[in-house]
Formats: structure tokens, sequence, C-alpha cells
């Protein structure tokens, strides 16, 4: 009976020194879960500074496509402008030449919206056939 006690002695043992062995690996295996854990938060924590900032800068960059937006539309304008306004001041130079050149000449009937077309004053939407709409006379 003595030797069955040594016998289960010597496997139980056996099983403590597997066990052990087994617990060894398993903690190697959590040290190195653990460690690929810190290195995971790091970079996931580095990724969120890194989305932050670029938010920061999309919102930045949202703002300069707006005022160069606002930009862009306010030169479009005032090239309108400008090129209305230089239309009626060479209207207007046209006018005044005319009526140096013939003072005695009514020049009320000019109009700077029409054309002469056929010997008429009419609107500038002649069609391209040859055809007028709204012709007037002098």
């Amino acid at each position: 009976m003595a030797e069955a006690g040594k016998e289960d002695i010597e496997k139980l043992m056996k099983e403590k020194c597997k066990t052990e062995k087994e617990l060894c690996a398993a903690m190697e295996k959590l040290d190195v879960i653990e460690k690929k854990l810190k290195e995971m938060k790091e970079r996931l924590s580095s990724l969120e500074e890194k989305e932050k900032r670029l938010t920061k800068e999309n919102a930045k960059f949202q703002a300069r496509i707006v005022q160069l937006a606002l930009e862009k539309k306010n030169a479009e304008n005032s090239k309108v402008n400008h090129g209305l306004k230089m239309f009626s001041v060479g209207f207007d130079r046209a006018t005044e030449q005319a009526k140096f050149i013939a003072p005695t000449v009514d020049f009320v009937t000019i109009d700077l919206c029409k054309i002469v077309l056929n010997g008429g004053l009419v609107n500038d939407d002649v069609d391209h056939e040859g055809g007028h709409k709204n012709m007037t006379t002098p």
C-alpha cells in the first residue's frame, strides 16, 4: 500500500509540475496580450487625438471654402457691376458726343436697351431669323 501511495504522490507531483508549466505558459501569453492591449490603447489614443486635430483642420478648411466662395461671388458681382458701369459711362459719353455734334436734335428717344432695325428702334430681343418683337418708331 505504501507503493500505491508513493505512486499517487509521484502522479500528483507530475500533474502539479504539468499544471505549473501550463500556468507559466498561460501567464506568458497573458503578458503578451496585456502588452498588445496596452499598445492598442496607446494607438487608439493617438488616433483619437489625430481625429480631433483633423476635425478642427477640416472645420477651418470648410470655413475657408465658404470665405473663398463669398470672395469669388463678390469678385464676380464686382466684375459685372464694373461692366455695367463701363457700359453706362460709355452710353453717357456717346450721348454727350451726339448732343455736341448735333445740338439741335432731341435725344430723348435714345434707349440703351433698344437697337435700330429696319429704320426703327426695337427691343434688343430680336430673333436670329431677321424678325423682331415690339418694334417702336421714333
